[in-house]
């Protein structure tokens, strides 16, 4: 039963820690490192007051979720895969992605089947993974023209953060209904997470939430998805439409007179996709669910 003290540990706290944390970041002018910060403590927060402490080493699969939110937490921060040799950033974040997917997922996998069969799998998830990841890490949600947006084309700053919260909103339900209360509720601090960033964006109160979070975002994600996909019953394929919804690419650069009124609809239009994946996959996980356990 979802009780208040549920509601209050996962929605609330991570809420209130990373819209808090984004909001002294922007009266002290911190960089792209603070969103890492306050997005990673908001849902590392959560996982204590779900489950508790667990220790420093990880003893389970569902630790190895927290300590892939660490781990993209210390990567923004330190901003390794946003410096050096492009391909040497994508390197980098495929191996954590791979590390990720093994911990998570794979050495459980690797017991059932085959382990080459299961180090290919998890290669496949993972270099995916990285192309998402490179995807987020390489936007600017500044509200500004963009990366290779025409100058004067601006779209309020709070869109895209609204964006990853409705997939991870998305995520969230998609996953409840795959059989694990626990990872409903974690994927759920996630998106309140995101929800704390985007009230605090969209009252100007925060610096841009994008790139410097998109480690924690694509390695909590994946490691929530992995989990429901081989610890509960997430069909794949809700898997793979939750991960397309938190990616799809922004908007055609526009030009002339009236591009910001173009590159807002396109924003709109770009969000309805968003929920138009996140949409079919909660069908498509509501038609594989099982009765809830916890």
């Amino acid at each position: 039963m979802f009780s208040l003290a549920d509601a209050l540990a996962g929605i609330a706290l991570p809420a209130l820690v990373t819209g808090l944390l984004l909001l002294l970041a922007r009266l002290a002018g911190g960089g792209a490192w603070t969103a890492a910060l306050a997005l990673g403590a908001g849902d590392l927060a959560a996982h204590i007051a779900l489950r508790g402490w667990r220790g420093w080493m990880p003893k389970e699969s569902l630790d190895w979720i927290a300590a892939s939110a660490a781990a993209g937490l210390v990567v923004g921060m330190s901003g390794l895969t946003r410096r050096g040799p492009p391909a040497l950033r994508v390197l980098l974040r495929a191996a954590l992605a791979f590390a990720a997917a093994w911990f998570v997922a794979g050495r459980v996998l690797a017991r059932r089947v085959e382990l080459s069969t299961v180090l290919g799998e998890v290669a496949l998830v993972a270099a995916a993974a990285a192309a998402g990841w490179s995807l987020l890490e390489s936007r600017h949600d500044d509200g500004g023209a963009g990366a290779g947006g025409p100058a004067g084309a601006t779209r309020p700053a709070w869109l895209p953060t609204l964006m990853l919260t409705t997939a991870a909103g998305s995520a969230a339900l998609a996953v409840g209904l795959s059989g694990s209360i626990v990872l409903g509720q974690l994927t759920g601090a996630l998106a309140a997470a995101l929800g704390g960033a985007l009230v605090a964006t969209r009252l100007r109160l925060a610096p841009p939430l994008l790139p410097g979070a998109a480690p924690v975002l694509a390695l909590t994600l994946l490691g929530l998805l992995l989990a429901a996909t081989v610890h509960a019953s997430l069909p794949p394929l809700s898997a793979a439409l939750l991960a397309l919804a938190a990616v799809v690419p922004p908007p055609a650069a526009v030009a002339g007179g009236s591009a910001s009124a173009a590159g807002l609809r396109s924003e709109l239009q770009r969000l309805l996709v968003v929920a138009a994946l996140g949409g079919a996959a909660i069908g498509v996980a509501f038609q594989a669910s099982p009765p809830l356990v916890g």
